[in-house]
């Protein structure tokens, strides 16, 4: 696992998946996510576009 990770806190909609492959251009390989922040859709599909084949998505449900 990824000693660094990049998190999407209180990163809107609007910006978020460009935030994500942006940061998985210069070497991020962990996402750190958590349904609360209501960005999931933007980073899944920032994932599904970067053509990376192994990704650790971490993602802390609120259950």
């Amino acid at each position: 696992m990824p000693k660094l990770g990049f998190g999407v806190f209180q990163i809107t909609k609007e910006d978020c998946e460009r935030c994500v492959l942006d940061a998985i251009k210069v070497g991020y390989r962990h996402i750190d996510t958590a349904q609360s922040y209501f960005n999931e859709e933007e980073v899944e599909n920032a994932i599904s576009k970067c053509g990376l084949k192994r990704f650790v998505y971490h993602n802390e449900s609120m259950d």
